[in-house]
Parts: structure tokens; C-alpha cells; sequence
């Protein structure tokens, strides 16, 4: 039995060891919060994302680090929601949101939240991914897009000024040539 108990504990000990080289090496920031929304994980990925350190957000709340301000009580209410009801808005779905940086710089994630059932309560894990540059990038082609489309307005305003003064004169030789036409209907051959 201690042979087996060994064994069990040597595989446990080698799983909890792989998980954790998955975490600190994982590509996106990876943040875990208990129920009461205590961060309890911190990647190396999320200290170079947001400028805090592990130490420095351990145990801290969730909320006063990396929620802005004017989604705070949202987040608040959401976490209440969803541990009274089960009802969550956002779990397991990939949104875009705002989040704060250690100087309190406000810039856009990737935000995708999954829930693990744990003997010590449920535990909420975020990955996210800094997408600032994207989103810097789509609103730069939204403006290139809104000046296109003011430009073309402009250039069909312009054809159709050039072409109503093009016709002008066609329509003065037609009533010129309907009046000659009129008057000397019968002199003309």
C-alpha cells in the first residue's frame, strides 16, 4: 500500500509540475481568481502584459488591479450573479474588453474566462492576450474608411457637376436647332 501510495503521490506531484510549466510558459496571461475574486494564479505572461508582479498581486482583489474602473461594479455584480445562480454572461466565450496596466494605462484584451469546481471552491481562470495593437489597427482602417467614403460622396458631387455642365451646351444647340428648325421649317431643305 505505501509502495502504491508512493507511486499515486510521485504521479500527482509529476502532473502538478507539468501544469505548472504550462502555466508559466503559456503564450497568453493566464490569471486565476477564487470565488471571492482573489487572484491565487499570476503568469509570468500577465506580469509583463499588466507591469505588476506575482508577489505584488497575489491574494490581492481581482478588481483593484486590472478592471477599470467603470466595469468594476459590473464585474462585481456578474460574480454574485454566477455564484447564486450559475447564470454567467461571459464563460467560456472570447470577449473584448479594456483592462488597466500597473501605471493605469488603459488598453484592450482578449478576454476568455473558464470555471474549474474545486475541493476549496470554484476557481475562475482568465486567459488573456493583448490586442491594443489590433484594435489600434481597426480603428485606423475604420477611419480610412470613413474618409474614403466622404471622399467618393465628394467625387460623385463633382461627376455630377461636370457632367450637368457638360450637357449644357447639347441642350442649347438642341433648342437652338429646334427653333431654326420651327421658324424655317419650310425655307430649309
Amino acid at each position: 500500500n505505501e509502495e502504491k501510495l508512493q507511486f499515486y503521490t510521485h504521479q500527482v506531484i509529476e502532473r502538478e509540475e507539468k501544469i505548472k510549466q504550462l502555466i508559466q510558459n503559456a503564450p497568453d496571461a493566464i490569471i486565476v481568481i477564487n470565488d471571492l475574486g482573489m487572484i491565487n494564479i499570476w503568469n509570468p505572461k500577465a506580469e509583463d502584459i499588466f507591469g505588476w508582479k506575482a508577489g505584488e498581486v497575489l491574494g490581492a482583489p481581482l478588481s483593484e488591479t486590472i478592471i477599470p474602473e467603470q466595469y468594476r461594479e459590473a464585474h462585481n455584480r456578474g460574480m454574485k450573479r454566477l455564484l447564486s445562480t450559475g447564470e454567467a454572461k461571459v464563460l467560456n466565450r472570447t470577449i473584448e474588453v479594456t483592462a488597466l496596466k500597473k501605471d493605469g494605462a488603459e488598453f484592450y484584451v482578449s478576454l476568455t474566462i473558464s470555471q474549474a469546481s474545486l475541493p476549496q471552491g470554484p476557481m475562475f481562470i482568465a486567459f488573456l492576450r493583448d490586442i491594443s495593437e489590433d484594435k489600434k489597427k481597426e480603428i485606423e482602417l475604420e477611419q480610412h474608411r470613413i474618409e474614403l467614403e466622404r471622399t467618393n460622396s465628394e467625387l460623385e458631387q463633382y461627376a455630377w457637376i461636370a457632367s450637368h455642365d457638360l450637357k449644357e451646351p447639347l441642350r442649347k444647340i438642341r433648342t437652338f436647332s429646334n427653333i431654326l428648325l420651327t421658324r424655317t421649317e419650310d425655307e430649309m431643305p
